[in-house]
């Protein structure tokens, strides 16, 4: 995958979006615009954290791979999510592992400094039944908008999640083929790539993730291309075993 980053995360990092020039294999540069923020309307985390909890609940250790994380508001979502519903037991989870293409989002992301909005995050935090204070502590905007808040990222919560820069398609075909115990969130992926790297992409979720390892994609990947995965993914191996909201939840039945 070729990106060159246009990194316009205006004013400042955490805006929830940052736009960035994709290069096609003519040499033709794509703009393009990734959005994130906490709890993803998309995903039902409580339930989600409820299913990690049954699904491997005989192992003593389970690695979460985050793809696509961007400002780390997944992976700090689904850390939350999890030490709320499961307390001590959420330990075997981390730390999660987020790899992000950019390399200025995952150095932003080690600092530490996340936004949070007004709508929606404040929301579900509620929603959640999560402590904000907990996790955040909240830091002088420098910039006049009323809706985004700068926040730095507690210790109780970074140590949770490891930022890497990472390709996806690279750093799977790194992985040992049937790993198992592994969670790969790969949410919001699929329409960013060539219709190579797509068919590449499946072919090593195949490949590499085993029996009853997990793999989470996102709405924005089923909307545009459902109909390529769900096959994709039931030929190499694997059943849908719940859809979270808008984003399925699929474990792989045997090694490939």
């Amino acid at each position: 995958m070729q990106i060159t980053n246009n990194f316009i995360n205006s004013p400042y990092f955490g805006t929830t979006g940052h736009s960035y020039l994709r290069q096609t294999k003519d040499k033709k540069e794509k703009p393009a615009i990734c959005y994130t923020n906490l709890f993803r309307l998309d995903m039902n985390w409580d339930y989600f954290a409820s299913f990690l909890n049954r699904h491997f609940r005989n192992s003593d250790k389970v690695q979460i791979l985050n793809h696509a994380c961007s400002d780390g508001s997944e992976p700090y979502t689904i850390a939350m999510t999890l030490e709320k519903k499961l307390d001590k037991k959420a330990d075997k989870f981390f730390p999660i592992k987020a790899f992000d293409y950019c390399g200025e989002l995952i150095e932003e992301a080690k600092k530490g400094r996340i936004n949070i909005t007004y709508d929606p995050d404040e929301l579900c935090f509620d929603e959640y039944g999560i402590d904000k204070s907990k996790y955040f502590t909240p830091e002088s905007p420098n910039n006049r908008s009323s809706q985004l808040k700068p926040h730095r990222v507690n210790e109780n919560l970074k140590t949770k999640v490891e930022f890497r820069q990472g390709d996806i398609l690279e750093s799977l075909s790194d992985m040992e083929n049937n790993t198992k115990n592994t969670v790969l969130m790969c949410r919001n992926v699929v329409p960013y790539l060539s219709s190579k790297e797509r068919r590449e992409l499946l072919a090593l979720i195949s490949e590499k993730m085993g029996k009853d390892s997990v793999v989470v994609f996102g709405a924005y990947d089923m909307q545009n291309f459902g109909s390529f995965i769900h096959p994709c993914m039931m030929i190499g191996g694997f059943k849908k075993a719940d859809m979270f909201y808008d984003s399925p939840v699929y474990v792989k039945r045997e090694d490939s």
